[in-house]
């Protein structure tokens, strides 16, 4: 069996995950990750779409061309993979809604960023898909060393020194015209299962997924004039509320009440910014000035 720790927690996989770090168990009880044959469809279960039925704390994913994958109450995850199915494509559906499910039934706060870890602490960037992300993230770690936290996914806790991030996989996912920006190499590069202008990069010691004081978050939007503006109240903790992973998976199996606690008392004590720049690779220079002179002596 394969060990891995990501997102503060320990699995247990049959699969091996080369996104995860290795790790040893020091817990007797991790998340266990397995392979066998599962039903087309989940007994009582009800439909959420053409690709999910849930009941409960269980859910089962099934993907046309991938297979099959049943999370049960945070702690196990059931792989039926197609005979077919590309084993990278499978460890890109288990590491996206899948990992979400799980991290949301384990009443964990996943948030969809793209983290640098700057001199000041780590700043997380959020926005719809496309608004630069994991592209700004990863110039900042090309131009000015910054390692990347942690891209696409990683956990909110709130504790006695304020709010943290988690991360866990090793990889950035970054969009076909972003490659030519960070030069990546070759062996290093893998198209997405679904989006084929889209793959996932291993950046080696460029990412760290070690957890961090987060010290801000910057809503990312297109617009013709680069401008970051301070945001603070509602606005600020909506900011927080938006980067919910997958929130209609909070919806589904996550303590609303206390999602929404722990996502206001970590904006009261965060930095929040907006930040609104052109869309042209010309001005990413700039963009990266701005973010530079905001945490680089903070």
């Amino acid at each position: 069996m394969n060990t891995y720790s990501a997102f503060g927690l320990e699995f247990e996989s049959i699969l091996p995950i080369p996104e995860l770090r290795n790790c040893r168990l020091s817990s007797d009880q991790p998340i266990l990750i397995k392979e066998a044959p599962l039903p087309p469809e989940l007994k009582e279960g009800e439909a959420y779409d053409p690709y999910m039925q849930y009941c409960g704390q269980k859910c089962l994913y099934s993907f046309p061309k991938i297979g099959r994958y049943l999370i049960e109450d945070g702690c196990r995850i059931t792989i039926d993979r197609e005979p077919a199915s590309d084993i990278k494509d499978v460890r890109a559906f288990l590491l996206g809604s899948v990992m979400g499910t799980l991290l949301h039934q384990r009443q964990l706060i996943p948030l969809h960023v793209s983290v640098v870890r700057t001199p000041a602490g780590l700043v997380a960037f959020t926005g719809e898909s496309g608004a630069g992300k994991s592209t700004i993230a990863a110039i900042l770690n090309k131009h000015l060393g910054w390692s990347i936290a942690c891209d696409d996914m990683s956990v909110l806790q709130h504790g006695a020194e304020g709010p943290s991030l988690v991360g866990g996989v090793l990889r950035i996912k970054l969009w076909k015209d972003s490659l030519d920006l960070v030069e990546p190499r070759a062996d290093a590069i893998e198209q997405d299962a679904t989006r084929f202008d889209k793959y996932h990069v291993r950046l080696g010691s460029g990412i760290s997924a070690e957890p961090g004081k987060l010290i801000a978050m910057i809503h990312l939007s297109e617009g013709r004039e680069l401008q970051l503006q301070r945001i603070t109240g509602g606005r600020a903790g909506a900011v927080l509320l938006n980067a919910i992973y997958r929130p209609y998976l909070a919806g589904l199996f996550n303590d609303l009440d206390q999602l929404s606690s722990t996502i206001l008392s970590s904006a009261a004590c965060l930095q929040v910014f907006s930040l609104t720049r052109p869309k042209r690779a010309d001005r990413l220079g700039d963009v990266v000035s701005v973010i530079a002179a905001q945490f680089d002596n903070a």
